[in-house]
């Protein structure tokens, strides 16, 4: 089975994006049996897909345990994003952009509430996960919220 079907049937099963799902992918390469050659066609199974499937499965619950939705920007854009590790996605962004980010606010979640906060202000949406900085999106932060006051489906 070719790799990028894999990457789409268990995002299906997961209901991830397939973005997600080759983020946490990326933590669990080494479980794949035989590279084949190349790291972008890699033939597996279906014995194979469902054992990575549990183990993906296995490290979305662990994903979850420790997941932050954060809150990153400067005075003009924020980015509304998911990580494990705010204060490192943090530096991140300081390398790819010029300009001094802080970080507006981050409470436990998921990606089902990243995606309900994307969804929630896409009318700001300036691509990806950047958003306008602007009253209604600051006033959310302040509010402090927690994942608990966010509809999730």
């Amino acid at each position: 089975m070719d790799l990028l079907e894999g990457w789409k049937q268990i995002a299906d099963f997961l209901g991830y994006t397939e973005r997600h799902v080759m983020r946490i992918f990326r933590d669990v390469m080494h479980l794949l049996p035989d590279w084949g050659g190349s790291k972008s066609r890699v033939k597996l199974t279906k014995d194979q897909l469902r054992d990575l499937i549990k183990e993906v499965r296995n490290r979305r619950v662990e994903l979850y345990k420790r997941s932050r939705i954060y809150f990153i920007g400067d005075d003009h854009i924020v980015k509304i994003g998911i990580s494990t590790n705010v204060e490192r996605r943090l530096q991140q962004l300081q390398k790819i952009k010029s300009t001094q980010f802080k970080i507006y606010h981050t409470f436990e979640g998921s990606f089902s509430h990243e995606k309900v906060l994307h969804e929630r202000f896409k009318k700001y949406a300036l691509g990806g996960e950047w958003f306008l900085l602007n009253p209604e999106i600051l006033e959310f932060i302040n509010r402090k919220p927690e994942k608990t006051q966010l509809d999730v489906a």
